[in-house]
């Protein structure tokens, strides 16, 4: 066991000597590669177990409920295949830090709200899955132990509190109160989370909204961890 972690050290050790753009490039083709290969196992191995889109066929939806026929016996909880992707891709290539290793908790962790929620439609032939108020209470739960490890680390325990206005020199407000930073953590992990699960019920496409959503944050976090970028767009600069 020593031997691989020490094997794993000196790999990752290569891996940082690599500009962080170009990691970033190659992280993007690992996850897209990923998908290639597990793409196939996946959907056969989704059909053969029957795990299929679960329709509502409540009256009261007019004619939503007839879009809807069309999702019928569609293969669902492609949400693992992207956790899949991008897992490996960001332990491979990018920096182990505070920020990204949060980031990744989170994801995953949100992820397996959706599974649950996933599997009880399956199980129990129930279009409505998981309660709200125990989708909430997970969600809650998540951004409170981010905010918490995010507050103990000393590399981020400097920003987390920060509330900023972009273009401007100076944060609005350099410390924010622990129950301000908490409910706009809690309202943007919540709000980007719940907002992709009412766009994938309305029609069964949410990554297609994903796709153009994840490019713009990335381009933000592009923009703010570069130092020359940052500075030339006013932007607070937070490294790695």
């Amino acid at each position: 066991m020593l031997e691989i972690l020490a094997y794993v050290e000196a790999f990752k050790g290569q891996i940082m000597e690599l500009e962080w753009s170009t990691r970033l490039g190659l992280s993007g083709i690992t996850s897209l590669l990923l998908v290639f290969v597990l793409f196939r196992p996946f959907y056969a191995l989704m059909t053969r177990n029957r795990v299929r889109e679960i329709v509502r066929d409540d009256d009261n939806l007019g004619k939503l409920k007839e879009l809807h026929a069309g999702k019928k016996d569609t293969v669902t909880m492609g949400g693992l295949l992207i956790l899949a992707a991008i897992t490996p891709s960001t332990l491979i290539w990018a920096e182990w830090n505070i920020y990204t290793l949060c980031a990744l908790g989170v994801m995953i962790g949100f992820g397996m709200i959706g599974f649950l929620d996933d599997f009880l439609k399956i199980s129990m032939r129930n279009k409505r899955g998981l309660d709200g108020k125990f989708k909430l209470l997970g969600q809650l739960v998540i951004s409170v132990i981010a905010l918490w490890v995010l507050l103990e680390d000393k590399q981020s325990a400097n920003h987390i509190r920060e509330l900023w206005i972009p273009m401007t020199e100076v944060a609005f407000m350099p410390t924010m109160p622990i129950w301000m930073t908490l409910g706009l953590l809690f309202l943007v992990l919540t709000a980007t989370s719940n907002t992709v699960n009412l766009t994938d019920g309305a029609d069964g496409l949410a990554i297609g909204c994903s796709i153009s959503t994840v490019l713009a944050f990335g381009v933000v976090a592009y923009l703010a961890g570069s130092p020359i970028l940052a500075k030339g767009l006013n932007l607070n600069q937070i490294a790695h």
